[in-house]
Order: C-alpha cells, then sequence, then structure tokens
C-alpha cells in the first residue's frame, strides 16, 4: 500500500513538471512572431509552399525548438500574407503563433 502511494505521488509530481514545462513552452510561443521568406511570383503565390516543417525550422532558429508534428497546420501556407498558427505545446495547450509569411 506505501509502494502504492509513492509511485502515485512520483507520477503526480512528474504530471506537474511536466505542465509546468509545457506552459512555459506556450508562454514562449505566444510571445513570439516568425517572419518566413519565400519565393514568390508577382500576385503573392508561393513557388512550392510553406509547410509545418518549414514552421518548426524557424522555431528552432528563434530558440524553442518544438517537433513538426505540433505545428496545427490544416494545409501548407501558399500565399504571402500574415497567418495565425497553432503550435501544441501540451496535451490543452495550444497557442497561436502570427506568422508573417514575405517574398525572398
Amino acid at each position: 500500500l506505501r509502494a502504492l502511494e509513492h509511485d502515485r505521488r512520483v507520477i503526480d509530481a512528474r504530471a506537474k513538471k511536466t505542465r509546468k514545462g509545457a506552459e512555459e513552452l506556450g508562454e514562449k510561443l505566444a510571445s513570439l512572431s516568425l517572419t518566413i521568406p519565400a519565393k514568390a511570383g508577382e500576385e503573392g503565390k508561393l513557388f512550392g509552399a510553406v509547410t509545418s516543417r518549414d514552421i518548426a525550422e524557424a522555431l528552432e532558429r528563434a530558440g524553442v525548438p518544438v517537433d513538426r508534428k505540433s505545428v496545427l497546420l490544416s494545409e501548407p501556407i501558399k500565399q504571402i500574407g500574415e497567418y495565425k498558427v497553432k503550435v501544441k505545446a501540451g496535451t490543452d495547450i495550444v497557442p497561436e503563433v502570427p506568422v508573417s509569411v514575405v517574398s525572398e
């Protein structure tokens, strides 16, 4: 019984630590603003697209490494412009990061 209580306390402590880390990551992400240069035509249509991988790499360059699977992008960005991209920092922590796609 004591071992079970000890295990429960250890699990709770790990969960709190993980939650705190996710909250800190969420705050960092919410305070960021990304600019991603891309090759584009005259009307703002990109040659190619900006994908979750590109956004994850830009976040890593900004000092906030995240897995590309954490970048919640419904479809690749194909136009120059301003976008709000959700990045999953934890189970229920999903801040929006402003992403500006500009012409190179």
